[in-house]
C-alpha cells in the first residue's frame, strides 16, 4: 500500500487515491516508519504542514536512526520559514551520516537565510571540498566580492536547470527565473 500510494504520489499526482493508500499501509501496519514519512511527504505537497509535522514526527519516533527523515524534517521547517529548528535536525541528521550532500547544502542554505555569513561560507566551502563541485578556493574570493548572493549564483552554475536551480533563483528573489524553471 505504501508503495502503490507513493506511485500515486510522485507520478501520478493523484492526492486523493495517494491518501488513501497511505492511510490503509498506516491502518494494517500503524508503527512502519515508512508509511508514515511518505504520508508526511503528500500531507506537506497539498499544504496541511500540521499534519505532516505529526507524520514525520511519528515516523523519526518508529526510526530514530533514520537520516533520511531527520533531513524532511528539517526540510519541514525550513519550507515554513522556521530557519532555527532546521539547524538542529541538520545536527542531528550529520550525527547519523557526517558530510552528507544533503545536510551540508541544508547547512548553507539555513545559515544564508539566518545572515550567518561566516558558517554559510564554511559550509559552502565544505560542499565544494567534498564533492568537488567548484573550487572551494574561489569561494572566498567570490564571496568577498559579491557576498553570499555570489555563493549563490556560483551554486546555480552546478545545478542548471533542476529544481535545484529554481530553489536557488527564488532564495536571490529571483522569483520569474525560478517559476520559468519549475
Amino acid at each position: 500500500h505504501t508503495v502503490l500510494a507513493s506511485l500515486y504520489t510522485y507520478v501520478d499526482w493523484n492526492w486523493e487515491m495517494s491518501e488513501k493508500g497511505f492511510l490503509q499501509a498506516i491502518k494494517l501496519n500503524p508503527n512502519y516508519s515508512t508509511a508514515h514519512f511518505y504520508y508526511s511527504c503528500l500531507l506537506c505537497i497539498t499544504g496541511r504542514t500540521d499534519k505532516a509535522r505529526e507524520h514525520i514526527n511519528k515516523a523519526m519516533e518508529l526510526d530514530p536512526f533514520s537520516f533520511v527523515m531527520r533531513n524532511y524534517s528539517g526540510r519541514y521547517y525550513y519550507n515554513q520559514g522556521q530557519f532555527k529548528q532546521p539547524l538542529t535536525e541538520n545536527k542531528l541528521s550529520q550525527d547519523l551520516i557526517k558530510d552528507h550532500e544533503w545536510a551540508i547544502r541544508s547547512d548553507f542554505e539555513i545559515y544564508y537565510h539566518l545572515g550567518m555569513e561566516q558558517e554559510a561560507l564554511e559550509s559552502f566551502k565544505l560542499y565544494g571540498r567534498l564533492f568537488k563541485r567548484y573550487d572551494p578556493a574561489v569561494a572566498e574570493k567570490v564571496y568577498e566580492k559579491e557576498g553570499l548572493n555570489g555563493l549563490v549564483r556560483v551554486w546555480i552554475k552546478t545545478w542548471p536547470n533542476t529544481f535545484s536551480e529554481a530553489h536557488l533563483q527564488a532564495m536571490l528573489g529571483e522569483y520569474e527565473k525560478a517559476l520559468d524553471i519549475l
